[in-house]
């Protein structure tokens, strides 16, 4: 069988159940990372909008910072 065949077998932590999922790790990562329905395994938020730090910028430094920078309607 070939690699990208392989199923992806993954718990959320170590109480849970193992699922076995038939999809590729790449299909895996995408989804933890953008699908707010992909539960449990998710860390999408999807009233949040995404934004970008450069190194150089200032770092935010309380939750209203970062509620600030990830509010959907910035910008809007």
């Amino acid at each position: 069988m070939k690699p990208d065949r392989w199923p992806v077998v993954a718990r959320w932590d170590g109480i849970e159940p193992w699922h076995q999922l038939e999809m590729s790790t790449a299909e895996f990562v995408y989804r933890v990372i953008v699908d707010p329905a992909f539960k449990p395994f998710t860390v999408a938020d999807p009233p949040r909008r995404p934004f970008y730090l450069p190194h150089w910028g200032p770092f935010p430094m309380s939750a209203e910072d970062w509620n600030a920078l990830t509010d959907p309607n910035r910008g809007s």
